[in-house]
């Protein structure tokens, strides 16, 4: 697919995995933006949506998902994250146990 109809394709997606009413659909968006999240140029929006996500389970898939693309900026950009106060308490204590932090 040429570079404009793949980037209109992404969008949507991380516009489902942020905004769909459905847990299910957005999981099935996350894995098909599983590709892109070892990319410098992604990795923000990735982060963004653990903070905005009011379903845990899509909170924990995106932190896994940063934390398995193995790069070093993932796992600062989740370290920024504990301080926000803002994030679901489920959320930082996983956050925190993956990160392998004591409180």
């Amino acid at each position: 697919a040429p570079a404009a109809e793949r980037e209109q394709i992404v969008a949507a997606l991380f516009a489902r995995l942020l905004e769909d009413p459905n847990v299910n659909v957005r999981l099935a968006a996350l894995e098909a933006l599983r590709p892109l999240a070892a990319r410098d140029d992604r990795r923000s929006e990735f982060v963004a949506a653990v903070a905005r996500q009011d379903s845990p389970l899509v909170a924990l898939s995106l932190i896994d998902l940063l934390l398995e693309s193995g790069t070093a900026a993932a796992r600062h950009d989740l370290e920024q994250l504990l301080a926000n106060d803002q994030l679901d308490p489920v959320v930082r204590g996983y956050l925190r146990d993956r990160l392998g932090r004591s409180a």
